[in-house]
C-alpha cells in the first residue's frame, strides 16, 4: 500500500497567532455590533480572552464533555480539507469524519492551515467540538479514493482494501450528505450545540425582540451570495409566498394563536427589507431581522430556539445546518425550495439525484409555480395542493 508524507510548511506560532487574532476581532465585532441594541448582550467581560473560553469549554460541563463524545481507537482518520470554504463546509467536514470514524472505528482528526484557522471559532462557540484532535502536520498516512461526489454518499466497501492501515486520509473535501452522520444525529447536535452561557444570552436577547417567547418561531434563511454560482440564491418574490404559505400552513394546522418570524441572511440589507414586507403581507405577528448576531451564535439560535424553517437557497449549506441541527421535534417542519441549481448549470438535471443523499427524506419541499408557492412530493413532479 502506498505510504505517503506531507508536511505543513508554515510555522505553527505564525498559524495559532493569525487564528487567535481573527477569533479576537470577530467577537470585538461582535460586541460594538451588541452596544446598539444594550451592553446586557455582552458574550465577554473585559477579562475574558478567547483562550480563557477554549480552556473553559473543555470542562464546562463535565457530564457532557467534549472528550467522551470523541471514540479513539487503535487506528485513525482524516479528510482532505483543503478546499477550505465557510464554516458550514467545516462543520459538513467534522460531522461526516465523525460518521465516517464511528462507522469504521478510527479515531478522527484534521489537520493543516485551514483546520488551524477554524480551531478557535469552533472551540470558542461549539465546546464539544474541544474533544477533536487538530494538528499541524499529517505524516505517514494512506491516501484512500473517497466521498469524491460532493452531494453523495459513497460505499465503505470501497474502504476494505485499507482496513488494515494504521492512518488514512480520504480524498473527499467536502462530504455533504447527512447520510455519513445521521444515524449519529443526536451525538451531531451535541457537538453543534452552544455552551449554556451562550443559549441564555441567546435566550435573553430573544425575551427583548418578541414579547411573547413562548410563541411559535418560524425561521427564515435567505443566501443572496450566490451571483456567478451555481446554486440558485434567495428570491425576494419566492421569500415571501413561502414565508405566507407556510405560516398560514403552521397557524391552521397547529392550531397556533401567534407566528413570530426570524430572518436571517447574509445580507443584513435584504433581511431588513424582508423583514418589513413579511410584517405587512402577513399574518405573523412579529418579524426580527437578524443582523447583529455573528454565524456561529446563528447557528446557535436556530439549534435551540426555531420552532420550524424555511430554506429559501437549499444550496446554502449554512443554511441547511441551521436547519439540521434544530431539536428532533422540530425537523417535520423544514421546508426547501425544490429547485437547487440553476437551470443552466451542468447540475440542473441531477436535482432529484443530489436530493436523496443531501436533503433528509422527513424535509418538504417546496417550489414556485406560476407565482405561487406550493408543497411538493417528493417522489412525484406533480403539485399536490
Amino acid at each position: 500500500m502506498l505510504m505517503c508524507r506531507r508536511r505543513f510548511t508554515l510555522p505553527t506560532s505564525f498559524l495559532l497567532l493569525t487564528s487567535l487574532l481573527l477569533v479576537t476581532a470577530i467577537v470585538i465585532l461582535t460586541r460594538e455590533s451588541y452596544s446598539a441594541v444594550d451592553q446586557d448582550f455582552f458574550i465577554l467581560d473585559s477579562n475574558s480572552s478567547v483562550q480563557t473560553i477554549i480552556r473553559d469549554s473543555k470542562t464546562e460541563n463535565d457530564s457532557n464533555s467534549s472528550d467522551s463524545m470523541w471514540k479513539n481507537f487503535t487506528r485513525e482518520v482524516t479528510v482532505d480539507s483543503d478546499a477550505c470554504g465557510g464554516l458550514a463546509n467545516m462543520i459538513f467536514r467534522i460531522a461526516s469524519l465523525y460518521g465516517i470514524s464511528r462507522k469504521l472505528e478510527r479515531t478522527p482528526f484534521l489537520w493543516n492551515e485551514c483546520a488551524l484557522e477554524y480551531q478557535l471559532e469552533l472551540n470558542a462557540y461549539f465546546p464539544n467540538t474541544a474533544g477533536l484532535e487538530f494538528r499541524t502536520s499529517l505524516t505517514n498516512f494512506t491516501p484512500v479514493s473517497f466521498g469524491n461526489q460532493d452531494w453523495t454518499k459513497d460505499n465503505y466497501r470501497n474502504l476494505q482494501n485499507v482496513s488494515s492501515e494504521p492512518s488514512i486520509q480520504i480524498s473527499g473535501m467536502y462530504l455533504q450528505s447527512f447520510k455519513y452522520f445521521d444515524q449519529y444525529k443526536d451525538e451531531i447536535r451535541k457537538i453543534f450545540d452552544g455552551s449554556e452561557d451562550m443559549k441564555n444570552f441567546l435566550k435573553s436577547y430573544l425575551e427583548k425582540v418578541f414579547p411573547n417567547i413562548t410563541s411559535h418561531k418560524l425561521c427564515v434563511h435567505a443566501r443572496r451570495g450566490f451571483d456567478g454560482h451555481y446554486m440558485i440564491s434567495t428570491e425576494p418574490h419566492f421569500t415571501l409566498q413561502a414565508t405566507k404559505k407556510i405560516s398560514e400552513y403552521l397557524l391552521e394546522s397547529l392550531k397556533l394563536t401567534q407566528i413570530d418570524a426570524i430572518i436571517f441572511s447574509d445580507d443584513r440589507d435584504f433581511a431588513t427589507l424582508a423583514s418589513d414586507i413579511i410584517m405587512n403581507r402577513t399574518r405573523i405577528e412579529k418579524v426580527h431581522a437578524s443582523v447583529l448576531l455573528n454565524r456561529a451564535e446563528e447557528m446557535i439560535m436556530a439549534h435551540n430556539f426555531c420552532d420550524s424553517f424555511i430554506l429559501t437557497s437549499t444550496g446554502s449549506t449554512f443554511g441547511w445546518w441551521m436547519a439540521y441541527l434544530m431539536r428532533e421535534k422540530a425537523q417535520k417542519r423544514v421546508f426547501y425550495n425544490g429547485l437547487i441549481f440553476k437551470p443552466a448549470a451542468r447540475h440542473y438535471m441531477e436535482q432529484n439525484f443530489v436530493e436523496q443523499d443531501y436533503v433528509p427524506p422527513h424535509w418538504t419541499r417546496i417550489q414556485e409555480f406560476n407565482h405561487e408557492v406550493y408543497f411538493y412530493d417528493r417522489r412525484l413532479p406533480s403539485i399536490l395542493f
